[in-house]
């Protein structure tokens, strides 16, 4: 959080939890000190920490996106790479993120696989993750049958996506192209 405070700019680490405690023990001494220095600091208040939402995993907006790699040769982005990847993930689900955490979601899982665009919309069309993880394994096969040269990958990542939905109860998993840059939502 980044604030203004007698002309000087002052940051502080917060985490997502402590946010509202922190803003609240600002607007109270700063309520003390003037009403005219309150709305404004408080307004930059808001404004910075909106900015800081749109760049960490780990404030409100994001606290609850979680970005997952799976690469068919069994290596991960690293560093910069994953950097360059996550931004461009968190700029293009932007407004749909900030659409299901105003929906109350609390939980989003993204699974960025090196798969085409064609890849992930057979899986969103033919994984069935309404019922119970029987309906789901056997919709897997139909998935497999059309994409056979990515048969060993894609048993993986469907692995992943049982787990994650059945046995950790994530409501909204996003699988994410890193090649064709685009994505499809699996609810």
């Amino acid at each position: 959080v980044r604030s203004l405070e007698k002309e000087r700019i002052r940051e502080v680490d917060v985490g997502a939890l402590e946010l509202v405690d922190h803003f609240k023990q600002k607007l109270l001494s700063k309520s003390e000190a003037s009403d005219t220095n309150m709305t404004i600091t408080g307004k930059m208040n808001l404004i910075n920490s909106q900015n800081i939402n749109e760049e960490k995993p780990s404030t409100s907006n994001f606290s609850s996106l979680n970005i997952t790699y799976w690469c068919q040769d069994n290596a991960k982005p690293q560093g910069n790479v994953k950097r360059k990847y996550e931004a461009q993930i968190r700029a293009k689900l932007t407004t749909l993120t900030q659409q299901l955490v105003s929906n109350k979601v609390n939980w989003i899982e993204v699974i960025a696989v090196d798969l085409s665009t064609q890849v992930l919309k057979t899986m969103a069309a033919y994984l069935d993750l309404e019922d119970d993880g029987d309906a789901f394994n056997a919709s897997i096969g139909t998935v497999l049958q059309g994409h056979a040269r990515h048969r060993k990958f894609l048993t993986r990542v469907c692995e992943y996506i049982y787990e994650v939905k059945f046995d950790k109860k994530c409501p909204v998993i996003i699988l994410y192209s890193l090649v064709n840059d685009s994505y499809k939502v699996l609810i």
